[in-house]
C-alpha cells in the first residue's frame, strides 16, 4: 500500500490533518509539498491541510487542535448544552459557539482566523479547574472534547452576565433534576469562582432537585462575603448573594 493511501485510511473524512500530525504518520515537508503539488491534500492556513473534496467544520478543527495538537480546549458553557438537547429553545444555526481555553494558551490562526459560519468566543479560564467532566463527543469519524452538562451550567453561571444571562441559565437549570451528584461535588469542589458556585446552588434548592440533597456542602468553599450582581434584585441570606426577584427572567444580558 502507498504512503498517500496510508495516510488517507487514518485520516478521519473532514477533520483538519496539522504538520505535526502528518510527520508522526511519516510524511514530512518534502513530501507534504509533494502530495499537494499532486492535488493528494490542500493547504487550509499555516500548519494544517485538509483532504479535497472535504466539507471541514469547526469541529473538524476543533478535533486536530484537541487531538493532534494536545490543545486544552473545549466546547463548553450554552453551546455544550445546546448539543446534549438542553438549550435548543435558543438554539440557531449561527449561535455563537463558546470554546474554553486555558489562559495565553495561543491558539493556531488557521482555526481563529478561518470563517466558520459562526462567531467563536474563546473564554480562557481555569476556575473550574481540571478536565472533571470534560467529555468526548462522537462527530463523523472523529471525537471531540465537550463539557457534561454538569460542567457546562456551572461554566454558564461562572460567566454570568458576562457571556451569558442568568435567565437562560436559569430556565437550563430547571430541566437539569438528572444531574449526577457525584460529578456535581467533584465540580463544585474544584471551582475557584464563588459566585458560579453559589449561583449554582441557589438554583439548585430553588428547583428543588435531587441531587442537591446528596452534596456534602462542608467539601464546597463559597467563600466570605456578600455578592450583588443583579441592581434591584432580593438578597439570599443562605448563600450571600443579590439575586434577580424573579429567578427565570430578569433583565441582564450577556455582554458577548
Amino acid at each position: 500500500m502507498s504512503k498517500i493511501n496510508s495516510l488517507l485510511q487514518v485520516w478521519p473524512k473532514n477533520a483538519v490533518a496539522t504538520a505535526k500530525w502528518l510527520v508522526e504518520q511519516g510524511v514530512g515537508y518534502d513530501l507534504r509539498r509533494s502530495y499537494k503539488k499532486s492535488g493528494w491534500i490542500l493547504p487550509f492556513g499555516n500548519g494544517a491541510t485538509i483532504r479535497p473534496n472535504d466539507r471541514v467544520t469547526w469541529e473538524g478543527g476543533l478535533h486536530a487542535l484537541q487531538y493532534q495538537l494536545h490543545k486544552d480546549i473545549h466546547v463548553g458553557g450554552r453551546s455544550a448544552l445546546e448539543r446534549k438537547g438542553e438549550g435548543h429553545y435558543v438554539r440557531m444555526e449561527n449561535a455563537p459557539l463558546y470554546l474554553f481555553v486555558r489562559p495565553h494558551m495561543a491558539i493556531e490562526k488557521w482555526f481563529t482566523d478561518h470563517d466558520w459560519g459562526k462567531p467563536l468566543h474563546y473564554i480562557r479560564t481555569n476556575v473550574v479547574g481540571s478536565d472533571v467532566g470534560v467529555e468526548e463527543e462522537t462527530v463523523e469519524e472523529f471525537k471531540i472534547k465537550v463539557s457534561s452538562a454538569e460542567r457546562a451550567i456551572l461554566e454558564m453561571l461562572c460567566f454570568t452576565p458576562e457571556y451569558f444571562s442568568f435567565s437562560e441559565a436559569s430556565n437550563i437549570m430547571e430541566h437539569l433534576s438528572w444531574l449526577r451528584s457525584d460529578l456535581v461535588q467533584e465540580l463544585l469542589k474544584n471551582c475557584t469562582s464563588y459566585k458560579g458556585k453559589r449561583l449554582f446552588l441557589v438554583l439548585g434548592e430553588y428547583y428543588n432537585h435531587p441531587w442537591i440533597h446528596k452534596l456534602d456542602m462542608s467539601k464546597i468553599d463559597l467563600g466570605k462575603g456578600k455578592l450583588s450582581l443583579f441592581k434591584g434584585g432580593t438578597f439570599n441570606a443562605k448563600y450571600r448573594i443579590t439575586l434577580p426577584k424573579d429567578l427565570k427572567k430578569n433583565d441582564e444580558t450577556p455582554l458577548f
